[in-house]
């Protein structure tokens, strides 16, 4: 890939992850379009970032038993950095089956034609694309679980597969067709219960069954309430009924943060196996369903990084191994393709190839697995970055599939990070609480996590293995303590108020790390980052004003009498076994909130601190520990003005590191 190309790429919006389209429909109504069908699919759109809407309405034609499409319409636009589209599917008015004989077959033979085609509504880009190209998540309640189970039937016809089926308390009346799933579902979920007398569901084979019944007041419509409560985690309720957080508490109805909508690409928390098909490395064996259209879809998905990383970090011009499934049918000659992309909009031309092969056709019911060589690109800026795939056949069909989880890249370009953890917020500003994190889940110590917009704040210990910051604002506490490596671009907006630890530090672009009076180390185990910490720390202190990002101090900046910054050294410089209260690592660069002229870190400004800088200006040395306080390279007139002003103004020695003892030599102060 060019570098031309990819300078064009810009870093990722916010909290998005998977271009798809997610359809939701209802049961059998007797008051029209159910307020919860409303409830749920606004609850979908704000937890994918703000998907655009649809509404398709199925209606009467004034015929018994025959029903019609009377309207397919955009509620709201989504943005358009996403191709992410949400569908709810309204067929009340021909839903009850008393009044009017129509089949949850009939309507998802209606509906088919608007997830395969390109609807084209005006001044909306994600229609000018059958919805069929992106991964598809049908949710259905009650007699909807027929229909969306028949929908992903006749979608197999049309050879395309179907990510993530989803049945809530299942139950088929009368001619609706039962209740099964195909060999082009890649996974399926049941939810029900057994508690009501006439209308509840049952196990299903070919899904993981998840039942409901034992839950305190669950009934056939708090079904969809509780699935309601794993897509909005800080909700209550929804049409009225009552989210109880006791109903997630259960080995297999919770937690949360974990079950139901995160297993849907979003979510992106791990599959339970029997719900996931053998065509797509599950262990559940499913029915074949006959591919009959003419000109059939192909289809790409299961994209993954199969070699190359080394602990979740990519190399500048590293070569990695992708592995994919495919299905061929018509064996037409498909192409699979693989771009990197700033956003999950596969459609807007932000994106740049990283190569394509031609694969051979599959077997009807296959979904085949290949492995693809790429190059990571050695010229990308700051921000969040997908890798997906796409493949295209003869006929001008293509389907799109992406790499579960983005990839970070911040501040020295020399490598990249696959992110295992986005802090989505979707329940207050805790770093400590599961439900804040996609995947669900607080981050461990072996997890490289991105910040791209949102609060977070952390008062207690926390660990990863690395932290993205791209946006947003991160705030650790007087009781918190946090153990990663930070990378922070953007906007990102960082605070330690209280002195800290981190494996690795790069801040770029206008992003600021706020030490205010405290402490930091630097460890590291490669080349020292000092140059890199003096360069943070100038930027940031911009000729005494404290005005620019970088590594920055709100404590000196409010200072009046100016006569305090941040200094750092190398650890070898620092006359102690403790700094900012840790032993300090074998290698590390040590950072602290102290009056100019503090060479030796002791917190104030004595004769041993006018001897090094004298020493160091005699020697043309360069350094904080050498007299260079205002990190510009040099040890000159500057630098004396600020120790003299410094020594003169000082008041009660700040934050010491080590303990000074009086020795009588000829030195009249030393450190033990």
């Amino acid at each position: 890939m060019s570098s031309e190309i990819v300078h064009t790429i810009e870093s990722l919006e916010a909290r998005r992850l998977l271009a798809g389209v997610t359809l939701i429909t209802h049961g059998l109504q007797t008051g029209g379009r159910p307020a919860w069908l409303d409830q749920m699919t606004d609850a979908v759109a704000a937890r994918l970032g703000g998907a655009s809407v649809y509404r398709l309405v199925v209606g009467p034609t004034g015929t018994s038993g025959v029903a019609q499409v009377s309207s397919f319409t955009r509620i709201s636009a989504g943005l358009s950095t996403s191709a992410e589209s949400v569908i709810e599917l309204d067929w009340s008015s021909v839903s009850n089956f008393l009044s009017n004989p129509v089949y949850t077959g009939q309507v998802a033979s209606l509906v088919l034609p608007y997830l395969t085609t390109a609807q084209s509504l005006a001044g909306d880009p994600n229609t000018q694309h059958a919805f069929a190209e992106v991964p598809i998540h049908l949710i259905g309640h009650s007699r909807g679980a027929s229909l969306v189970s028949d929908l992903a039937r006749q979608l197999g016809t049309q050879g395309a597969w179907v990510d993530d089926l989803t049945l809530l308390d299942a139950y088929p009346v009368g001619s609706d067709p039962a209740v099964s799933i195909g060999d082009n579902v890649a996974f399926a979920d049941n939810f029900y219960e057994t508690g009501d007398f006439i209308v509840h569901g049952s196990t299903i084979t070919g899904t993981h069954n998840v039942n409901l019944t034992s839950l305190s007041g669950m009934s056939h419509s708090n079904v969809h309430t509780y699935y309601h409560g794993t897509i909005d985690r800080a909700a209550t309720s929804a049409d009225g009924l009552t989210i109880n957080n006791s109903w997630y508490s259960g080995a297999t109805t919770g937690p949360r943060y974990s079950v139901g909508f995160d297993w849907s690409d979003f979510g992106a928390t791990p599959r339970p196996t029997d719900g996931v098909g053998t065509n797509f490395g599950g262990g559940t064996s499913r029915a074949g369903v006959n591919v009959t259209a003419p000109q059939p879809w192909s289809n790409v998905g299961d994209v993954r990084i199969a070699g190359g990383t080394t602990n979740g970090r990519i190399a500048a011009g590293e070569s990695l191994t992708l592995s994919y499934r495919y299905a061929d049918v018509n064996g037409d000659g498909d192409t699979v393709g693989f771009f990197i992309d700033n956003d999950t909009n596969p459609y807007n031309g932000s994106t740049a190839s990283l190569g394509s092969e031609a694969v051979p056709a599959t077997s009807a019911g296959a979904a085949t697995s290949r492995n693809f060589g790429i190059t990571w690109p050695t010229s990308l800026g700051n921000g969040l970055y997908h890798l997906f795939a796409k493949i295209s056949d003869s006929i001008g069909h293509a389907r799109y599939a992406m790499l579960s989880t983005p990839i970070s890249v911040s501040g020295a370009a020399d490598a990249a990070r696959v992110i295992a953890k986005r802090w989505t917020g979707n329940v207050d500003a805790n770093w400590s609480n599961p439900s804040n994190w996609t995947p669900g889940g607080t981050p461990s110590a072996a997890s490289r996590v991105s910040v791209d917009s949102g609060s977070i704040n952390v008062s207690s210990s926390v660990a990863a293995l690395s932290i993205d910051a791209h946006g947003g604002s991160l705030v650790v506490g007087s009781t918190g303590a946090i153990d990663a490596s930070l990378f922070a671009d953007g906007n990102a907006s960082i605070a330690f108020n209280s002195s800290q630890q981190l494996d690795d530090l790069s801040l770029d672009d206008a992003a600021t790390l706020d030490l205010g009076a405290n402490g930091l180390i630097v460890a590291y185990t490669g080349a020292s980052p000092l140059s890199s910490v003096e360069g943070f720390i100038r930027t940031a202190r911009n000729g005494g004003a404290w005005t620019g990002a970088g590594l920055t101090s709100s404590a000196a900046r409010n200072n009046v009498a100016g006569n305090t910054t941040l200094g750092a050294m190398e650890s070898t410089d620092y006359p102690g076994s403790t700094f900012a209260g840790r032993t300090i690592p074998a290698r590390a660069v040590l950072i602290k909130y102290t009056y100019y002229g503090d060479a030796n870190f002791d917190g104030r400004v004595t004769f041993d601190d006018y001897v090094r800088i004298d020493t160091g200006f005699n020697a043309g040395r360069t350094g904080w520990s050498n007299g260079d306080f205002n990190l510009d390279g040099a040890v000159n007139f500057d630098d004396y003005v600020l120790i003299d002003v410094a020594f003169n103004t000082q008041g009660a020695a700040l934050g010491r590191g080590t303990r000074v003892v009086r020795r009588p030599t000829a030195e009249p102060w030393a450190f033990a």
